[in-house]
């Protein structure tokens, strides 16, 4: 039985408690228990527990840099503290959080409403939870944690407005429309959250991409079932909210300079708002006051891969017919118990929230079609404890991002799949640990070098009975393609990437980070694209097929990917596997019209930029998932307590973690352009798939 439970909280603040009501009634009739009252006791340590819950976990946000949060300042220097006291601190802040949040609801004046609840519900019963209240801290509360929702399975939260307004019932539709605003990226990855909206059954799918102010408002002329926003957004106090549709300062929209539209497309059907973005409550907020019967929003800043696989999970569910409720709650399960994002951010899990009109009947999507209950598999991973355990033994991000990137429907492994796993780490006492330099084919790299030969010493020396031996290999000789290869193959065992495009494919193939490469550089760079100052191509408009470009190698960022990113629907004749220099002789002597390069020959009187491209992370050094956890924590320790001729020589940095979740959005679409231009075996070459 559908049933719906509205918890008021009105009258009172933290230092004086909270009066309470309760209501409980049949989904679509009136409540068979009304006004029960109670009280919640005063508890002022439960905002400044919060506050120092969300301080710490925004420390570890200032660190991984992940957040589709707006104020970032990717300049700033990272907090003083290492990453891993900052995760325990933020691990136990959230502990003390939840456990003095769960005492409070255990207080005397409360157990009346925890009474009626027992007696008048069900565990069998499908659970819509709306917590009314205009207290933005109460709202921020993990009520997810209360005992509550470990009774009831299929009972999820809700926050709505004391006040309750009037909705128009309207025809459910045989095909949904949505709208999908994928706003400003900077920084953050939205093409996945495009792919995952472009496979939803029974929907029509209109995207537009940073748009402009005029666009966004044009397209309310006609009727909508569900807006999405990817992108960043912000709050301010929990009572504004602001949109960043692109990257121009016009891009700014607060809600309430979009009342009217909005008020007009939920008059015309919009049932259901989706902010894949940062700090949104704001944002929920004022959308209430216009009425909208449903949207999910973030409570807090969250990282990039969490928003991510929130929505797939979330959309995969909700699609194939469970209801807004379950498919939060498992999606909200899948995060906490599957992903363990909590590991890597405490309290992550908690972010995603429902914001509801309780007058508003619950949205369901057309003809659902049940096919996957992703509560089962939850219960079915349980009875294979040991992934859980094994993970526990990893203790690090690593095994949060083999997840990841590994996680697909099929049923959890089988116990003899365990023993596997566990064997399968490199022995180092009985094989060789192997390094490998990568490098650019035009690179110069001398393996005698007495130097390179000082650094195997003393890994040799630090390792000690750890390893059998330590063996340098220079990729300089190396394509691109053979490079990705061998990284999946596991074929290096620390690997010093030299390219943002190498790092990548590590990062994607579950190796873990070790630190940055070029400790002299800045972590961020940039593609341009130039050419002579006296050129008559003043941007890439100007670009005709009768252009000619020069490109660098394959592996190149700056040279070959990114500017192929850039040039994505254009057509032009193509030069490539080039060094920086030549890249510049062949526009010096006019054999090439443009030339890719970074942002540093904008220096050069000799050249005019007429493209430069959004920030590209720099080299990073990895090390393979083969190895134990305990020989990556010693091989970490190591590198970090090298002397510093040492660093100087291997060109090493001990840094944060930086994301590359750009390049593999940047990787994804060159590769489609290549295959579909045949390795641009023709000039010129259209850099688009027909």
């Amino acid at each position: 039985m559908s049933k719906v439970v509205v918890l008021k909280l009105e009258r009172g603040d933290f230092e004086r408690g909270f009066q309470v009501t309760l209501d409980v009634a049949e989904e679509g009739k009136f409540p068979y228990i009304m006004g029960v009252s109670g009280y919640l006791r005063q508890a002022p340590e439960i905002p400044e527990l919060y506050r120092d819950w969300q301080r710490k976990y925004y420390n570890l946000e200032s660190i991984y840099r992940r957040k589709r949060l707006y104020f970032i300042d990717e300049t700033a220097g990272a907090p003083s503290e290492q990453p891993g006291n900052l995760l325990q601190e933020c691990y136990e802040a959230a502990e003390k959080l939840k456990v003095s949040f769960q005492e409070w609801l255990r207080c005397d004046g409360f157990r009346t409403i925890e009474a009626e609840l027992l007696a008048n519900l069900s565990k069998s019963d499908r659970v819509r939870f709306i917590l009314q209240t205009d207290d933005d801290q109460l709202r921020k509360l993990p009520w997810e944690t209360w005992s509550f929702f470990q009774r009831f399975p299929q009972a999820d939260l809700g926050i709505s407005s004391l006040i309750s307004y009037s909705y128009k019932q309207l025809p459910k539709p045989a095909k949904l429309k949505i709208l999908a605003i994928l706003g400003n990226s900077d920084g953050i990855d939205i093409q996945s959250d495009r792919k995952i909206l472009e496979n939803l059954p029974l929907a029509d799918v209109c995207f537009l991409v940073e748009p402009t102010r005029e666009q966004f408002k044009s397209l309310w002329q006609s009727s909508w079932d569900i807006l999405f926003f990817a992108g960043h957004s912000s709050s301010q106090d929990g009572e504004k909210g602001y949109l960043y549709i692109n990257q121009t300062p016009e891009g700014k929209l607060e809600i309430s300079e979009l009342e009217e539209t909005l008020r007009t497309a939920i008059d015309l059907g919009l049932k259901l708002a989706i902010f894949n973005s940062c700090d949104g409550l704001g944002l929920a907020r004022q959308l209430e006051k216009l009425h909208i019967p449903q949207a999910i929003v973030m409570r807090e800043p969250v990282p990039d891969k969490i928003a991510q696989k929130f929505l797939q999970y979330f959309l995969e569910d909700f699609s194939q017919g469970g209801s807004l409720y379950t498919s939060v709650r498992r999606s909200r399960i899948i995060l906490r118990e599957l992903l363990q994002v909590d590991r890597e951010f405490p309290g992550a899990s908690w972010v995603p929230v429902i914001c509801q009109n309780p007058a508003a009947e619950q949205f369901v999507w057309p003809s659902p079609r049940r096919k996957y209950l992703w509560l089962d598999s939850i219960i079915k991973l349980k009875q294979y404890a040991w992934v859980a355990i094994f993970s526990g033994f990893a203790g690090s991000a690593i095994t949060v991002t083999a997840t990841w990137t590994n996680f697909t429907r099929s049923p959890c492994p089988l116990a003899t799949e365990k023993k596997e796993a566990l064997g399968c780490f490199k022995d180092l006492q009985k094989t060789p640990l192997v390094i490998g330099f990568l490098a650019a084919p035009h690179q110069n790299l001398y393996p005698n070098d007495h130097l390179y030969l000082a650094f195997e010493n003393y890994l040799k020396k630090e390792l000690g009975i750890n390893v059998r031996d330590v063996r340098i290999k220079f990729g300089n000789a190396i394509s691109y393609q053979e490079i990705k290869k061998k990284i999946a193959d596991n074929e290096w065992d620390i690997i010093f990437t030299n390219s943002p495009m190498n790092s990548w494919t590590a990062k994607s193939n579950g190796y873990s980070w070790l630190g940055r490469q070029y400790l002299q550089n800045p972590s961020y760079y940039y593609s341009v694209l130039f050419v002579k100052a006296n050129s008559p191509i003043r941007s890439i408009a100007d670009i005709k097929p009768t252009t000619t470009i020069a490109l660098g190698y394959i592996g190149s960022a700056s040279s070959f990917h990114v500017p192929l990113y850039n040039l994505y629907g254009k057509s032009l004749s193509i030069t490539l596997g080039h060094s920086h220099e030549k890249i510049q002789e062949l526009v010096r002597s006019g054999k090439a019209d443009i030339g890719a390069s970074t942002h540093h020959i904008a220096a050069n009187p000799e050249w005019r930029v007429i493209h430069r491209s959004k920030a590209i992370p720099i080299s990073g050094i990895f090390i393979s998932p083969k190895l134990s956890p305990s020989d990556q924590t010693r091989i970490k320790q190591i590198f970090k307590q090298a002397p510093t001729d040492i660093k100087n020589m291997i060109l090493f940095k001990s840094s944060p973690e930086i994301n590359y979740e750009s390049m593999g959005a940047v990787s994804d679409k060159v590769e489609k352009i290549v295959k579909c231009t045949n390795y641009f075996d023709k000039n010129p070459v259209d850099l688009y798939c027909k």
